[in-house]
């Protein structure tokens, strides 16, 4: 079956010009295996969603990757008080956290965590692996500004110079 050029198909094109549309736009193939969805969406910037290890991804930056979003992952009830953290980066501790089975405890989310109890801060393991405006804890000399750059950092500057969404991956190969 041939189907026929809309472009010259007059009911399309009177259809379109009544509905004011000038562009023909384009069309991009949903999967909702490697895509979000408009519900997941909204989860994710509410109350977040499980982290499943296995749809969980490095970018080429480094930035952890939930379908084709850039997420943070966070523990939403830390056992001890210095682990009000959160993650956006496969650092170290991410890696530990995969070796040892402990991602399915995390949550995943595109906004800052809430909690009654206490305030979560970024993970400087995750500034350092990004090198985020120049985030360098093992340089002594550095020590102020680095330390500075993680007191007041910024969730949205860090969306600003890597957008949660679209994000491309090439491999399919998740990392943990």
């Amino acid at each position: 079956m041939k189907l026929p050029d809309f472009l010259q198909f007059e009911p399309f094109n009177r259809l379109r010009e009544a509905m004011g549309a000038e562009d023909l736009g384009d069309f991009v193939f949903f999967d909702p295996k490697k895509n979000l969805t408009g519900l997941e969406r909204i989860e994710l910037a509410n109350q977040g969603l499980p982290v499943n290890p296995k749809v969980l991804q490095a970018a080429s930056d480094f930035t952890l990757v939930f379908k084709d979003s850039r997420v943070l992952i966070y523990h939403p009830a830390p056992q001890q008080p210095g682990d009000w953290h959160y993650h956006l980066a496969e650092c170290d501790q991410v890696q530990s956290l995969r070796t040892h089975n402990l991602l399915q405890q995390l949550q995943a989310k595109t906004a800052l965590p809430q909690s009654e109890i206490g305030n979560y801060k970024v993970c400087s393991d995750c500034l350092q692996k990004l090198r985020y405006q120049n985030f360098d804890a093992a340089r002594q000399r550095h020590r102020e500004y680095s330390q500075r750059i993680a007191d007041e950092f910024s969730l949205d500057s860090f969306f600003d110079k890597y957008p949660v969404y679209p994000v491309e991956i090439k491999q399919e190969t998740p990392i943990f």
